[in-house]
């Protein structure tokens, strides 16, 4: 039977403390990204994807790519790593998966496909499958492929943000289902 959390009008839980909306000098809250730096992460319009994105097979039900899109682009100015971290994250048990990575496959999948960068789950843990993060490689065709503009030189710093923000969410989420457990 699914447990359910007492929540308050405001949909928090109880005990919760408030979420302010407005700043410590009473301003409103707003987003922290300026009108001027957001402009430099819109997407491009569709008429200008690139042809090589347009070859690639996309499965439909993920919408990723049927095969991990290591390739460097036609565009690309550069190279950029294909190693790819391991997660610590489970996936669920029916969760699909777009590459058949399995907790087998996973440390032989991230360094064959990487390099020496991979970090391996370890073998004794109960967790079964868990996600593989992508590379900086696959990461930056994701963005092309979804009419975004990336920059190969950010790549070395956005994908460990990503990676590093998924880790942390998922604490918090192992954090908040252990307070739920009381």
């Amino acid at each position: 039977m699914p447990r359910t959390t007492p929540t308050t009008s405001s949909g928090l839980p109880e005990g919760h403390p408030a979420v302010p909306m407005t700043t410590p000098n009473g301003e409103p809250s707003k987003c922290p990204v300026s009108p001027e730096a957001h402009k430099h992460f819109l997407p491009r319009s569709s008429a200008q994807s690139s042809e090589e994105d347009k070859s690639l097979k996309i499965d439909p039900t993920n919408n990723m790519p049927s095969t991990p899109d290591q390739f460097r682009i036609a565009s690309q100015r550069k190279d950029l790593a294909t190693e790819r971290e391991i997660s610590s994250i489970p996936k669920a048990a029916n969760s699909p998966d777009p590459y058949g990575d399995s907790k087998n496959k996973a440390s032989s999948a991230a360094s064959s496909s990487s390099g020496s960068g991979a970090h391996a789950p370890d073998p004794d843990s109960d967790q079964g499958e868990v996600w593989i993060y992508p590379s900086e490689q696959m990461f930056f065709n994701a963005m092309k492929r979804k009419n975004w503009n990336p920059r190969e030189e950010d790549m070395k710093f956005v994908v460990p943000i990503h990676n590093m923000v998924n880790e942390m969410a998922w604490k918090h989420i192992l954090r908040w289902e252990k307070l739920m457990e009381k």
